[in-house]
């Protein structure tokens, strides 16, 4: 017979939203569902809401063109446009580069977007693997 041994580990979440609307609608979500995670306000890309805590986990929840919610949003057909890419491929690649350097040696960092466009997922990923040499791609089982 195996035995095995649980420790509790310490950890915490905190949330980070760019926009004041969506912190309060996910405050009071998380109060409706007993959940009391801090969210704070401040730009992924930017510095000015990090206390030099490192993370070890984070996850990217990227703007993006949202192509994957077209059938729950039809009217993304209509607003989907290809000269918008650039721009959100250059906010992508500023997010995951400003929140690396926030994860600590040996962290994990998760990439999503509900976009289905190979230039906001794996595309975006290997560009931002070619400008980082301490980045390698972990298969998840």
């Amino acid at each position: 017979m195996e035995l095995l041994a649980f420790h509790k580990i310490s950890s915490s979440i905190t949330a980070l939203e760019i926009s004041d609307h969506r912190v309060k609608t996910m405050i009071d979500l998380g109060k409706r569902l007993g959940h009391s995670v801090p969210v704070l306000v401040g730009d992924a890309s930017k510095n000015a809401w990090w206390d030099k805590n490192t993370f070890t986990h984070i996850l990217v929840d990227a703007p993006c063109s949202s192509s994957g919610t077209i059938r729950r949003n039809p009217d993304i057909k209509l607003l989907l446009k290809e000269k918008n890419l650039p721009f959100l491929q250059s906010k992508q690649l500023d997010m995951l580069s400003s929140l690396w350097n926030k994860l600590c040696p040996g962290g994990l960092m998760f990439y999503a977007t509900c976009s289905l466009l190979r230039e906001e997922n794996d595309l975006l990923i290997h560009k931002f693997l070619e400008k980082k040499e301490d980045v390698e791609i972990v298969k998840l089982n």
